[in-house]
């Protein structure tokens, strides 16, 4: 059975631009981005993979170590598919689902050699994942949103 491919409606990249932000501000470096995943989340970044909040807060503390600051930019080819259309994950029954594809841009300033100075990089990437619905205590309040099930980023180098 092939998944019906469509754009998603404005919920859907509005929580990845709110995503990206957290994603960008060292100062919001763990509960908020971690938040944005379900409990039992699976985030595979490269070769690096972590499963559920500890793992993703040791991915989080990775992807900063070298890094001065990030932008993620010119975002495109948001499209959905029907739930299931990908891989069966372990989930609530009941519970709204979609995955999702899309691509970017990120802007990096990473450290270079042992001293202060950083260079930056302009870097090419996609992602894949699954979202649901589930309830939701944020930055603004209570309410059912979307987290990430699972979420897959490959990087252009």
């Amino acid at each position: 059975m092939n998944p019906i491919t469509r754009k998603p409606g404005i919920e859907i990249p509005s929580f990845i631009f709110y995503f990206f932000a957290i994603s960008d501000d060292p100062k919001r470096m763990y509960e908020p981005w971690l938040d944005c995943f379900t409990e039992y989340a699976e985030v595979t970044m490269g070769k690096k993979v972590a499963r559920g909040r500890e793992e993703l807060r040791e991915l989080r503390r990775g992807m900063w170590k070298d890094v001065r600051s990030r932008k993620h930019h010119d975002f495109s080819n948001f499209y959905a598919a029907a739930s299931d259309a990908f891989t069966k994950f372990k989930r609530e029954q009941g519970e709204d689902e979609v995955e999702v594809m899309f691509s970017g841009k990120v802007t990096l300033e990473v450290v270079s050699g042992e001293g202060p100075e950083t260079e930056q990089k302009v870097v090419d990437w996609a992602a894949q994942g699954t979202l649901v619905r589930q309830d939701w205590e944020s930055e603004s309040g209570g309410a059912e949103k979307w987290k990430w099930a699972r979420y897959r980023v490959w990087l252009q180098s």
